[in-house]
């Protein structure tokens, strides 16, 4: 598999920080994201996917480590002592390595039981 340079991030965070959060974030330079409700426990207890000022979403950006880095700093030093929060930092798979790799073992598969030729 194949890892690229970008980075996935992932807030989980309070609902009512949502937009002012995002409105943040474009400013330091994402230019897409991804939300959705999310409910769990934590730390903080139980926090539900209500329409309430308890709901928490799940924010996803795809970024440089360059991007990454500054919103990981922001983030420490704005958020993380007022609010409940929870951030990571991933690697990117790339995708079309993994299909490649799928198609490779069912061909293989093929061979194996059918007798059939690549």
């Amino acid at each position: 598999m194949i890892i690229s340079d970008e980075k996935i991030l992932t807030i989980i965070t309070e609902s009512l920080i949502e937009e002012k959060l995002i409105g943040e974030l474009k400013k330091i330079g994402i230019t897409g994201y991804t939300v959705e409700d999310v409910r769990g426990e934590g730390k903080k207890g139980f926090r539900g996917s209500d329409w309430d000022q308890t709901s928490n979403v799940r924010i996803q950006i795809v970024c440089d480590e360059e991007l990454a880095i500054k919103i990981s700093e922001y983030l420490r030093k704005n958020y993380f002592e007022k609010y409940a929060m929870f951030f990571k930092k991933t690697n990117v798979c790339n995708y079309a390595s993994i299909f490649s790799l799928r198609n490779i073992f069912w061909n293989s598969l093929l061979v194996l039981f059918f007798q059939l030729p690549l």
